[in-house]
């Protein structure tokens, strides 16, 4: 007989999730979580975690609950799954809170990732050169925006310089829209540079 208990505050009574939230629950001893059926056209589907049921695996079966209940809000819902599955050594990490503290590579890692279907192939090779220059920045804060102008001017040209700043805007805004931060220190900040060689030609 399988044990169900209701995300976030688990429990061994049977309750009824609400809707469109994820279903923690045990099969034979194992954590499973049952997904929201309007994902699969009303068909009830789990993601089999493989952990045997303890306090600690609970954590990490609540955790990995929040992320999906997250994307799902995000539209970055992997259908497959293959994003959810657990690794072999995985560490319990606290759910996020609205406006969790993200550096600018964290940030850039999950805007990509929620775009990443929706860009072309040269879309995506154009962004891995732009991530190069966001990694290896020796500032990442939000709150060291200027810094991190002047970084990349020094790393780069003033054209990838201009299209790294107006991708971070773009990926503040999108982190706005979802809670992730709380401001966005790069908006408008690339037109301040000057134009590209090409605009400057046309």
């Amino acid at each position: 007989m399988n044990t169900l208990f209701s995300y976030p505050n688990i429990t061994n009574k049977i309750q009824k999730c609400p809707k469109g939230s994820v279903a923690i629950s045990v099969n034979r001893g194992r954590l499973r979580l049952g997904l929201p059926r309007q994902l699969y056209e009303g068909n009830q589907k789990y993601l089999v975690l493989g952990l045997a049921d303890t306090p600690e695996n609970r954590q990490i079966a609540e955790q990995k609950a929040h992320e999906i209940e997250q994307d799902i809000r995000t539209g970055c819902f992997d259908e497959i799954l293959a994003k959810y599955k657990p690794q072999r050594h995985s560490s319990i990490v606290k759910p996020e809170e609205p406006y969790t503290v993200l550096t600018i590579s964290q940030l850039w890692d999950r805007y990509i990732d929620c775009k990443r279907q929706t860009l072309k192939p040269r879309s995506l090779d154009k962004l891995s050169v732009l991530e190069k220059h966001i990694k290896r920045c020796p500032y990442q804060s939000l709150d060291e925006s200027i810094k991190i102008r002047i970084s990349l001017l020094q790393q780069t040209t003033n054209s990838q310089a201009k299209d790294v700043l107006m991708y971070l805007s773009a990926a503040c805004k999108w982190g706005m829209k979802y809670g992730l931060v709380a401001f966005n220190p790069f908006e408008g900040m690339y037109k301040e540079l000057p134009k590209h060689k090409w605009q400057e030609n046309s």
